[in-house]
């Protein structure tokens, strides 16, 4: 099930939105009746609960101010990763359709089973003879056992148990998968960071220049109040903070008038400050929209990540279940959990 795509049909979307893309058909299954040998209700809405609450993430990145940087290798990767996480995530969508779509239908459990083994085929296969057998865990050989022994069950309950390997390797797949994606992720937004910062350098220099001079100016002021307290060592801290004001000074005891003129000069400087910050201030406003788009765009793609990674935990363990026989509900309180999450971030890589 690594490349797990039924025929040629890949339909390009945001990750995880193809996934989403069978949820209605899911949502459905919640009515299913239980029976003593199968109940698929825990299952669906297992797969089901996190699809729906995911679909909010279902938008269209936002490329504003970043839209010159959104073709970097750092980012393509980070799509490329993606893209197999999509095929990955669709798959387990169809094949939950089909595996309820299977309980419902009025046909005998040979033909369930039957049923089951050629979708598993028609998805898995392709994958498998793509040379991604090492990635996914399972070589050809394997795959050819497993499908067999999914073949040879009586019932739709032990055919799914048969194909449970089938799941765990899909399952570790996807989080080999997840685990790239998270430090593409991280390295891309280092790359970005660094491209912001690169394009505004002259204005951050300039930003870290202008903190300087008001620092000394401000350091200035709060010496020459000690010099007007009397302190007789504030004069060559002054004018090593400030040598600009040597000249304003005849003699090691500053009189009056040399005080005020010195405390206007500083004055002016800092008004001058100021105004240049005044100047600066649009252009440093566009490097902050910037920085704090990458945020978003960092957060949120890590967010969809972790959702993901979630919905391959849960569904992998619910199959389970349903091969055993086991009625278990959900086991994670969803709602609560993507409530607080989806306050997060508002775009995707």
């Amino acid at each position: 099930m690594g490349e797990i795509e039924r025929g040629s049909h890949r339909t390009p979307a945001v990750l995880v939105a193809a996934f989403l893309c069978c949820a209605p058909a899911l949502v459905g299954c919640s009515a299913v009746k239980s029976t003593k040998k199968l109940d698929t209700t825990p299952f669906a809405e297992n797969t089901v609960s996190m699809a729906g609450e995911v679909q909010r993430y279902n938008r269209p990145p936002q490329w504003v101010y970043l839209n010159e940087f959104q073709d970097a290798p750092s980012v393509t990767k980070v799509r490329e990763t993606a893209g197999e996480l999509r095929r990955v995530l669709r798959s387990v969508a169809l094949y939950s359709t089909q595996v309820v779509a299977l309980h419902e239908s009025r046909i005998g459990e040979k033909r369930r089973v039957e049923e089951l083994a050629r979708y598993i085929d028609e998805v898995t296969r392709p994958g498998i003879v793509a040379a991604r057998s090492a990635e996914i865990g399972l070589t050809l050989e394997d795959y050819e056992a497993t499908l067999a022994r999914v073949r040879s069950r009586k019932t739709l309950r032990e055919a799914l148990g048969a194909a449970q390997p089938l799941v765990t390797c899909v399952s570790a797949y996807a989080g080999v998968l997840f685990d790239r994606a998270d430090q593409q992720v991280a390295d891309a937004g280092l790359d970005l960071r660094a491209k912001i910062d690169l394009e505004f350098a002259p204005l951050l220099e300039n930003r870290r220049e202008l903190e300087r001079v008001h620092m000394r100016a401000v350091k200035g002021f709060e010496l020459l109040y000690e010099l007007r307290q009397g302190d007789g060592t504030a004069l060559a801290r002054l004018l090593e903070a400030a040598p600009e004001l040597r000249e304003r000074f005849a003699s090691e005891q500053p009189t009056a008038g040399e005080l005020d003129a010195a405390e206007e000069r500083l004055a002016a400087q800092l008004a001058r400050i100021q105004a240049v910050r005044a100047q600066l201030e649009p252009e440093f406003h566009l490097y902050e929209e910037h920085q704090r788009e990458l945020e978003g765009l960092r957060t949120q793609t890590e967010e969809m990540l972790r959702l993901g990674r979630l919905t391959m935990s849960v569904w992998s363990r619910s199959h389970r279940n349903l091969a055993a026989g086991i009625e278990v509900p959900p086991q994670i309180d969803l709602e609560r959990l993507l409530t607080t999450t989806a306050k997060l971030g508002k775009d995707l890589f």
